[in-house]
């Protein structure tokens, strides 16, 4: 999804190269599993807009968002290698249709604080206290 890809994974089977889409949850709604494989990411978006499409992810334990992956079940965060990766994904279609829905329900749950609206209300509110602590410490130290 995006633009940029090179032309020749156009060739590749099991690759489907979307463009330019206007949002990325259609795409993400399509999918069983989302899998980010990052060797160090302070917070990643991505992971949580699969978990706002129901996506459940597996993260590394580098990922910034392991703290709520976690909160939909321990056994999606692994190690960054590529072995601990593909047991993961084994691990997750041999887990029960039930409770990978129920995974996805927690996925969705879980990121709901974070939609826009909320995130920058979160931002206004933390912004303001702090100015409201740096004014009143350069109002104690020149008064």
């Amino acid at each position: 999804v995006g633009p940029g890809h090179k032309n020749q994974h156009e060739q590749i089977e099991g690759i489907n190269i979307r463009g330019f889409v206007p949002d990325i949850a259609e795409e993400l709604e399509r999918s069983s599993l989302y899998i980010h494989p990052a060797r160090a990411e302070a917070f990643g978006v991505s992971v949580l807009e699969a978990m706002r499409a129901g996506v459940p992810p597996i993260v590394t334990q580098t990922t910034g968002a392991k703290s709520e992956v976690r909160q939909i079940d321990e056994s999606l965060v692994t190690d960054a290698d590529s072995n601990l990766l593909a047991k993961r994904i084994i691990e997750y279609f041999d887990t029960p249709l039930d409770r990978r829905r129920k995974w996805s329900a927690i996925a969705r749950s879980r990121s709901e604080r974070f939609d826009p609206s909320t995130r920058k209300e979160a931002f206004k509110d933390t912004f303001k206290k702090l100015i409201t602590t740096i004014t009143e410490k350069e109002e104690g130290i020149s008064g």
